[in-house]
């Protein structure tokens, strides 16, 4: 398993789908899943993650409109996106499909509570072509371009 080519599309997804728990008060066991995972089994290091999580929710209700809320969304979802990369970087290639599959379960449980129509993707930086496809609870991404 390449690390560009099969993890960088699922750390891609990490800051939407982290947005999205941040301002939902629902999916209780995903953000924890979420924490457990960042956390990496540290209870320190889970409780700055959770202090995290509720720090992106913070800042997209202060947001004062939606242009300023669009700049959070961007920042943010960088900022989870790098944290995951961060995680990935020191494990070996068991483990880093372990905690992608671990974000793609996330994923799913939150995907499913939109309605058609009403799926959002915002903050997401793709450097060459892309598409993605999502619907029914699932996802897809395609890369279209050389891989790094």
């Amino acid at each position: 398993m390449s690390f560009i080519s099969d993890l960088a599309p699922v750390a891609a997804l990490v800051g939407p789908t982290v947005l999205q728990l941040a301002v939902t008060d629902g999916y209780q066991t995903s953000k924890e899943r979420l924490v457990r995972l960042f956390g990496r089994g540290e209870a320190e290091r889970e409780n700055a993650v959770r202090d995290s999580l509720e720090g992106t929710g913070a800042a997209l209700a202060a947001a004062p409109d939606e242009e300023a809320r669009e700049r959070v969304r961007a920042e943010h979802a960088q900022r989870w996106e790098d944290e995951f990369i961060q995680l990935l970087l020191p494990l070996g290639a068991a483990e880093r499909r372990r905690a992608a599959e671990e974000v793609r379960e996330i994923m799913k449980e939150v995907a499913p509570s939109t309605r058609s129509g009403d799926i959002s993707i915002s903050g997401v930086t793709f450097n060459e072509r892309a598409n993605i496809q999502v619907g029914n609870g699932g996802y897809q991404v395609n890369n279209f371009g050389a891989a790094g």
